[in-house]
């Protein structure tokens, strides 16, 4: 048995009163492509930003490459890509600070190609 790059199971958010995810299971299959469609406040946005750990969940469980969301290791880190359509989400962070945040995903990471005087 094949286990799948995502995997969710249970997982719930909510803002005030409203559930955004409510019990939310989910398996991705490696080699699938999916998309999240739904209207405004649906819960899209909340859900990859609880898949990338930048925004906790309240309840259930996210694993990444047969890990857990919050122990993923340099290599599975790795493999995470992220475009966000905003950059609200880092809007806080000076140029050092975001690509020391990049750095930390990246076991990689060439520091020669970044000046950080």
């Amino acid at each position: 048995m094949t286990t799948c790059p995502v995997h969710i199971h249970a997982l719930n958010q909510s803002f005030a009163e409203k559930k955004v995810l409510d019990q939310l299971h989910l398996d991705i299959p490696a080699g699938s492509v999916t998309g999240l469609l739904g209207r405004n406040g649906a819960g899209k946005s909340t859900l990859l930003e609880c898949l990338l750990g930048l925004r906790d969940f309240q309840s259930g469980s996210i694993q990444l490459f047969g890990e857990e969301l919050n122990c993923l290791s340099s290599e599975s880190k790795a493999k995470i890509g992220y475009v966000p359509q905003t950059t609200e989400i880092f809007g806080w962070l000076n140029a050092r600070q975001l690509f020391a945040y990049f750095r930390s995903m990246y076991p990689r990471w060439n520091q020669e190609n970044y000046v950080t005087q």
